[in-house]
């Protein structure tokens, strides 16, 4: 059992008196360096030779300190698990301080194991470094020897290897079932009480591969140069425990993810090395400091001074003294402005596991990659800019590799998942502050919405994956495009324009969203009302569509009237209010059996307890429907009662193609006004309800002849229809070489031949039910 002996008092005070102001001044000191100076007269740059991975091979590192009998039952499992693995591999097992006698049975037995021994201890640290110059392969698996491998551990890693994954981490179970399962390979952080932890996650069970904070140096797979690269020649954190969160977090800074598999699966027998090394007291111990240790060498976001110092007068003497020696000092000094060179300072490391990724990494090559940004939740689709979003994405995962950034993570749930199939990957964070009355301003909306977390995701994302096209969802994030580059064309879709250009007279927030507006290679509208009030030549509709599935039409019945609008979005809740207040009382009174059904999205029972207009006999408020075409057939009619509004609302093409007449204002029926379509009654004011619902109310025949819509109607507004639009945009504006990919792979053969039901019977979504048709944010 080793032993640190503890200093004396005198010792102790001398340090504490003199190290803490050091500590203090490193930390401050490094805060005042400009950071942009500093990636300027030194940059941090990887080697070419760094990036540059064979695509075959692996090597698996095994560091070993007096433990041959739990090595052995580790090297059976990695025998067995190679047998799967089909092409070359390599085991070097790394024997440190230990009794070498006691190795010669294991190294007669295992003889394609290449053995190496050193009679002074290595630490963790210091096993690894020697087998990873030794070992001949790109791609390194590190395994404890108190670890057994699962047979198809180290398959179920490779296809997710790939120039921009620095590790991809094993799910750990314990060997003892009965033990509380606090390891499990998903890593993760909080803030808890004023302290920094590090914990793991328990996996779902979706099987799906996540981010993770780090890969653990235990049991998970590692480009080998760049591991060398980021874990140097020193040892800051022996004897053990930590080295792995420090590498995974300068990769996730360097533009490396790490990825969490949880597939492949190893068995722990938690500490069972150290065990035999140190007091139980001691691992402990030594965590804690490590722990500070890590938080004083590298800055996160959220972990200020305060907090670190927090945590260093949480520890006890032995281990103050060790961290304010002056070599420790000098290291933290480094390390904290090595990490000003980092490309990227704020990697959004707290929304990692908040990455889910559908496609092996293998597989990105075989199709174009198309990178889309949007500022709402998308999935499940709850708005009508969440709907358009779903149908095209949809469509284009056919012949692309979609990878989604999106703002709004905590509106995902455990229903969005579903959503994610089609998709490459989709990356969540939720750095948008709080929503103000000054922050509607339209310029500042796109300040708030086009925010620093959401732009260094969006770096990022394109120098890791190099997509094809950058397509920006809304006006709120056009702001975006400040940080593009002129290697791929960036497109911006407008769920509305808000340009008012009357009289030739360009208000001050028309002039600053022009500009941005001017900046994109390309602009899609949802109606060509829309596009007109642009003055842009690269501007193209893409129109709203509906799904293309066999649900027969049913005739209307009752007198039942259906509103469908998110609250969320204020036009919804004003028009519905100002349409109770005035026209429903009256025709309440003409027709006593009317009944209003209103889906008003989340929360929207709560909102309408707030006012007295939707306590009115007859009137019904619905909280967020997924599905709402059976709603749509047990209703009369629906109305659109929205004033102001730009775009084109979803909810008025989906009430037509379910068969159901809709009423709605002028504005609520942009993109259709042109149509020429039967069931769409077109007013100009709320209070012009009255005359066209009493008439299609009392007069069923009259109703029933004009409300279900020709097959040959309908397919104009598919969304295979919008869907292939887009494509051909994409490949007009790309080029040839996109156009060339595509045919040479047999996609555009497969967009003729596919139809749309089939990928979402592919990908376990049960869409032909029923759209969803509400809105929400700047979509009505």
């Amino acid at each position: 059992m080793l032993t640190i002996p503890v200093p004396s008092e005198r010792f102790f005070a001398r340090f504490l008196f003199e190290g803490l102001p050091k500590l203090h001044l490193i930390i401050k000191s490094i805060k005042k360096f400009p950071r942009r100076l500093v990636r300027l007269l030194w940059p941090f740059e990887i080697p070419a030779d760094v990036l540059q991975i064979a695509k075959s091979g692996i090597s698996i590192i095994i560091p070993e300190r007096e433990n041959p009998e739990l090595l052995e039952e580790c090297l059976n499992s990695v025998l067995v698990a190679c047998r799967r693995v089909k092409e070359p591999v390599e085991i070097i097992v790394v024997v440190n301080g230990s009794d070498l006698l006691r190795y010669s049975k294991l190294k007669d037995t295992f003889t394609s194991v290449q053995w190496l021994f050193f009679e002074r201890p290595l630490w963790f640290t210091g096993a690894i470094y020697q087998g990873l110059i030794r070992a001949c392969h790109d791609w390194v698996y590190l395994l404890n020897d108190d670890m057994v491998l699962d047979p198809m551990a180290l398959c179920e890693l490779l296809d997710w290897r790939g120039s921009h994954i620095f590790a991809i981490a094993s799910q750990i179970y314990f060997k003892d079932p009965d033990k509380r399962r606090e390891e499990t390979g998903w890593t993760h952080y909080r803030i808890r009480d004023e302290v920094f932890e590090i914990f793991d996650q328990q996996p779902d069970e979706t099987g799906t591969v996540r981010g993770t904070l780090y890969a653990g140096g235990g049991s998970s797979l590692y480009q080998r140069k760049l591991l060398l690269r980021i874990m140097g020649k020193g040892n800051p954190y022996s004897p053990f425990y930590w080295e792995d969160v420090e590498w995974g977090t300068v990769a996730w800074k360097l533009g490396f993810e790490s990825l969490f598999c949880p597939a492949s699966k190893v068995w722990h027998s938690h500490r069972a090395t150290y065990r035999r090394l140190f007091a139980e007291e001691e691992i402990d111990r030594i965590f804690r400091r490590n722990g500070c240790l890590f938080q004083l060498r590298n800055p996160l976001e959220g972990v200020s001074a305060r907090l670190v110092f927090r945590s260093l007068t949480m520890l006890d003497l032995k281990s103050v003294l060790e961290l304010l020696t002056p070599g420790t000092l000098v290291g933290i000094w480094a390390a904290r402005l090595r990490s000003l060179r980092y490309p990227f300072q704020n990697p959004g490391l707290q929304y990692v596991v908040h990455k889910y990724y559908q496609r092996p990494t293998a597989d990105l090559g075989q199709m174009p990659i198309i990178l889309v940004v949007t500022p709402y939740a998308i999935y499940p689709p709850s708005h009508g800019g969440a709907v358009r979003l779903h149908r095209l994405l949809l469509f284009l995962s056919r012949c692309f590799n979609v990878i989604v950034l999106s703002d709004e993570v905590e509106a995902y749930s455990a229903d969005s998942c579903k959503y994610f199939t089609p998709l490459a990957s989709i990356h969540l964070v939720d750095g948008r502050r709080e929503q103000t009355e000054a922050s509607l301003q339209r310029i500042r909306r796109i300040k708030s919405h086009s925010h620093a977390l959401l732009e260094e995701q969006l770096r990022m994302l394109i120098t890791s994956y190099q997509p094809v096209i950058v397509q920006v969802e809304f006006m709120e994030l056009a702001g975006l495009v400040k940080i593009r580059d002129r290697q791929r064309p960036w497109f911006l879709t407008l769920h509305d324009v808000l340009i008012s250009n009357d009289c030739g007279k360009l208000s001050k927030e028309d002039r600053y969203e022009l500009d941005l507006i001017q900046r994109y290679d390309q602009v899609i509208t949802c109606s060509h009302e829309d596009a007109q009030l642009l003055e842009f030549k690269n501007s193209t509709v893409i129109p709203n569509g509906i799904d293309s599935n066999d649900r027969p039409y049913v005739a209307s019945r009752a007198t039942r009237v259906l509103f469908i609008g998110p609250f969320r979005y204020s036009p919804n809740l004003n028009g519905i209010r100002m349409f109770l207040e005035e026209v429903y009382p009256t025709l309440k009174h003409d027709i006593p059996e009317l009944e209003l059904w209103v889906l008003g999205g989340q929360a929207a029972p709560a909102v309408a307890s707030r006012f007295a207009c939707f306590q009115q006999q007859g009137v019904t408020v619905f909280d967020f429907i997924e599905n709402t075409r059976p709603i749509l057939e047990q209703c009369t009619l629906t109305i659109n009662p929205l004033l102001g509004v730009r775009g084109s609302c979803l909810k008025v093409i989906e009430s037509l193609a379910a068969g159901r007449v809709c009423v709605s204002t002028r504005e609520g029926a942009r993109g259709f006004l042109d149509s020429s379509l039967p069931s769409l009654l077109v007013v100009e004011a709320i209070q012009d309800f009255m005359g066209p619902l009493e008439e299609m109310l009392l007069n069923p025949s009259k109703r029933i002849c004009i409300e279900q819509l020709s097959e040959e109607t309908l397919a104009r507004y598919c969304w295979e229809k919008s869907g292939q639009l887009l494509v051909d945009l994409y490949r007009h504006t790309v080029g040839p070489q996109l156009a060339d990919e595509m045919t040479s792979a047999g996609f555009l053969e497969t967009l003729k031949t596919e139809s749309l039901a089939d990928d979402k019977i592919a990908a376990g979504i049960l869409l032909d039910q029923g759209s969803t048709s509400r809105q929400s944010g700047r979509s009505s």
